[in-house]
């Protein structure tokens, strides 16, 4: 696990990250997650391999104009019948941000509840001026992309999804 928390300027680049509390069993605890930047800003996690439960993270205080680009994240959720919609047996999330300014691009994404998901309800922070494009997203049991809290200037294109129950 690599934890970023409160950082400005770190670049993580060609990083391999295997969360040791990885299991298959289900439910799987929250807490196993690949790259957290909570607070972080200014931050660049580029060209890594991710294989955790929760990829990438940036819980509140949030994440400010960071760049989560060209990363490959493997999770555990698998696509069958039991794992489909918000209350199957899914776990985790691919990229999990909340903040303004971020840009996430170029990522390839497998096996999560949600790919790509902004902070809901309580724990989202300022999530405006956000770009979300040419991610390839495969196998969410619930939502491909969950921008439900977008709070505005928020651009979501060229995605591609497959085998996602919502794409967007």
């Amino acid at each position: 696990r690599i934890i970023l928390v409160g950082r400005r300027h770190v670049f993580l680049e060609g990083l391999t990250v295997r969360n040791p509390n990885r299991s298959d069993a289900w439910p799987t605890p929250p807490d196993v997650q690949g790259i957290t930047l909570a607070g972080a800003s200014d931050c660049v996690v580029r060209r890594c391999t991710v294989d955790a439960v929760y990829g990438i993270t940036a819980y509140l205080p949030g994440a400010r104009n960071c760049y989560v680009a060209d990363n490959t994240l493997q999770g555990i959720t698998p696509w069958t019948m039991e794992a489909m919609g918000s209350e199957g047996r899914n776990l985790g999330e691919g990229i999990e941000m909340t903040g303004s300014g971020n840009v996430i691009c170029h990522n390839r994404v497998e096996g999560f509840r949600d790919g790509i998901s902004f902070m809901e309800d309580d724990l989202a922070g300022e999530q405006a001026s956000i770009d979300v494009y040419l991610n390839d997203i495969n196998i969410a049991g619930d939502d491909g992309i969950e921008a439900d809290f977008a709070m505005g200037n928020c651009r979501i294109v060229r995605n591609r999804m497959t085998n996602c129950y919502v794409g967007l």
